[in-house]
Order: C-alpha cells, then structure tokens, then sequence
C-alpha cells in the first residue's frame, strides 16, 4: 500500500507480537504522526472476555477489527504482548473529538463545564497548553496522534497491577514505552518528545469525555490515586 505523507516510513512496529493477517484500512493522515495517544480499553471489554472464557487479547483484537468499531493502532496485553490493528499510516479514529468540543476548548467554555479541581489538575500538567485542543497541531488530534489501547486489569486476568489500586501491570508499562520509542525513532520525533504535549493521554486531549466525578479514567493519570503510573513510564525513556 502506498502513503503520501512520509512513504519512506514504515509504519509496522517490529515489537508486534500479535500481527493480524489484515489491518484496518481507513483514510490516510494528512500530517507526519506527532506523538503519541494513550488510551484504556474498558473495563467492558476485558469483562465480557472474562465471562466467554476467551483471551482478553484476542477478544479486544477481534472487537476492535470490527467495521463499526472505534479503534487505536496497538493493543497491549497484561504481559506487554502488543497487537497491532492499524498501519500509523492510517487515520484511525481513537480519540472522540466533535466539532462542538473543539470549540468548547478554543473558546474557554470548556474549564466551567469540569469540576474546578481538574480543570487545576489538568493545568499544572499542561502549563504550556491554553486547552486540551491546544496540545496539538490541527484540528484534528486522529490526523497526528498514534493510539495504543491497554488492557484494563481485573480479577480474574493474568498477572497484577504495578501497584495496589492500579489498573496496568508493569509489563504494560514497559511494552507501551518501548513502543512509543520505536514510533519516536521510525518517525524522527525531536529529543525528549515524550516529555512534552507529543506523550499525551485520552483525557488529556479530550477531558469532557474522559472524566468521571472530576477525575481522569482513560487511562487513569489525572486522578488522587492515579491507575497508571506516569512517572515510571516516562522514566523508561
């Protein structure tokens, strides 16, 4: 398949694991990637795995394939098994971001439709950024950003959380890191691009969404009790 923007760049991961035998094949971005989105599955998915008896991996890899699912480019598994289901060529649509949301963000209109304490939380993270539709380029954060979904842990899965109340093993973590540096490298990002607005998380990009009783849960950093563990991620750069 060729691509216009940046054909030069291969847009598979050498760390994938669990390659399917197609991907998902939707508009191309129009923009070199970016950065990096990471997002949680659910705690749906793995549910419903759970209760079939099947493997939460393949189960997500199956949902995700299908034609009217939303879907990231990589899955990561408890145990850092990553699955890619779309080419980082490819637009895929992982983070909701409606027109009205966009402006909501430019106009400022947002901050009094969350709690005042993320809106403060949310501010000291992104002290550079005047909204989340300011962290990126564009309009569009699907047209620049990567997505890589992770396994949201349970009862009943395999391995533990990194830390009591978390919901990643530290497998997960590491996985995600390595595979956010092969992005990094593949597409020349600058150095120390994961620490800045390029290594963002769904409800940094999109809070009205992604916030429950003023605290973050995709995939859990903007929280009191935080269910990822930013700082050792970013420290395995």
């Amino acid at each position: 398949m060729a691509y216009t923007v940046r054909p030069d760049i291969s847009g598979i991961s050498d760390l994938v694991h669990h390659q399917q035998d197609h991907l998902h094949d939707v508009t191309d971005r129009t923009e070199p990637v970016y950065g990096v989105v990471l997002h949680c599955t659910g705690s749906g998915i793995v549910s419903k795995a759970l209760q079939l008896g099947a493997d939460p991996l393949e189960y997500a890899v199956q949902y995700y394939m299908k034609p009217e699912s939303y879907f990231a480019h990589y899955v990561i598994d408890f145990d850092g098994t990553i699955a890619q289901i779309a080419d980082e060529h490819e637009k895929a649509m992982h983070v909701g971001f409606a027109p009205e949301e966009r402006a909501a963000f430019q106009s400022g209109a947002w901050e009094s439709k969350l709690p005042s304490s993320y809106v403060a939380a949310w501010k000291a993270r992104w002290p550079g950024a005047n909204s989340p539709a300011h962290l990126f380029p564009g309009p569009s954060p699907n047209n620049v950003y990567v997505g890589m979904e992770m396994l949201c842990w349970q009862e009943g899965c395999a391995g533990s959380p990194r830390e009591d109340g978390m919901l990643y093993t530290t497998a997960q973590h590491e996985a995600a890191a390595h595979l956010c540096q092969d992005i990094g490298s593949r597409w020349e990002l600058p150095a120390a691009w994961s620490a800045s607005a390029r290594m963002v998380c769904h409800e940094d990009v999109n809070p009205l969404t992604r916030t429950a009783k003023g605290q973050g849960w995709d995939p859990g950093v903007v929280r009191n009790n935080p269910s990822f563990d930013w700082p050792y991620f970013l420290g395995l750069f």
